[in-house]
């Protein structure tokens, strides 16, 4: 299971192909384009909330699995500040009963930090530290079991074995991830500025900086197997290396 490049191109938001919904927003909150190279490249998706309410990309993973491992890039704006509720849900995860499963919020005690809960799994600081108006690319793995489940959280970091942050050895349900979704899951008031979201992607394994990502300019995106990408990327090389054995032949002596 692996989502493949999903592109802003058009300039358009459509809906996610395989996906439950189509970037369903309530309240005040809200999703729109921007090209103003806040991340990756030009386009990214900005969220914002006037008040409380609801603004969220989501999808159907079409072969279920205990584990998953989502990452994305995100920025806050520079002026970015939290309701008096201190908290704004960034990213949820589901069973097949379509209820809540796992959640990362981003509060602000005193910096901007990540924390997690569920139905499950208690409240938990997870202390990574996010600052305004810089970008960060996060990974999150989640591993569902009843024992030996865990959450993995890696911060602007490719090194599988090293974690920022790991919860051990938890019970975080059984069952599958069945569908997630991200953005602003819930703010229960006005965002002061905005946020960014960027390359959102997901796999069964560690990303790290092994994928090509999937760049919000439209919000199409597919599902594929890993094996594809490696297929095109092994052509490219392919095509690289014919093309200089090419040139060398060119600039033989007759």
């Amino acid at each position: 299971m692996k989502l493949s490049p999903c592109q802003f191109e058009t300039g358009t938001i459509t809906e996610f192909a395989n996906g439950s919904s189509q970037n369903p927003t309530s309240g005040a909150a809200t999703i729109s384009l921007d090209n103003t190279s806040q991340l990756d490249q030009v386009w990214s998706l900005r969220f914002a909330a006037a008040a409380a309410g609801a603004a969220v990309i989501d999808k159907t993973v079409t072969d279920p699995t205990t584990r998953i491992n989502i990452q994305f890039l995100f920025k806050m704006s520079a002026d970015f500040a939290l309701h008096v509720d201190n908290y704004v849900t960034l990213l949820n995860t589901y069973d097949n009963g379509n209820f809540e499963a796992i959640f990362m919020n981003l509060e602000k005690p005193s910096d901007f930090t990540l924390t997690l809960g569920g139905n499950v799994i208690p409240y938990t600081p997870t202390g990574l530290v996010l600052l305004p108006n810089v970008q960060y690319k996060i990974e999150v793995q989640i591993i569902r079991n009843a024992t030996t489940g865990s959450i993995k959280i890696w911060l602007n970091n490719d090194d599988e074995a090293a974690p920022d942050f790991d919860t051990g050895d938890i019970n975080t349900t059984t069952g599958n991830t069945d569908y997630f979704a991200a953005g602003i899951i819930f703010t229960p008031g006005a965002l002061t500025g905005s946020f960014w979201l960027d390359n959102y992607m997901a796999d069964i394994v560690f990303l790290g900086n092994h994928w090509l990502p999937f760049r919000f300019q439209n919000l199409t995106n597919r599902l594929y197997d890993p094996t594809d990408s490696k297929t095109i990327y092994a052509e490219r090389l392919n095509q690289i290396k014919l093309q200089s054995e090419k040139a060398e032949g060119f600039f033989e002596a007759p």
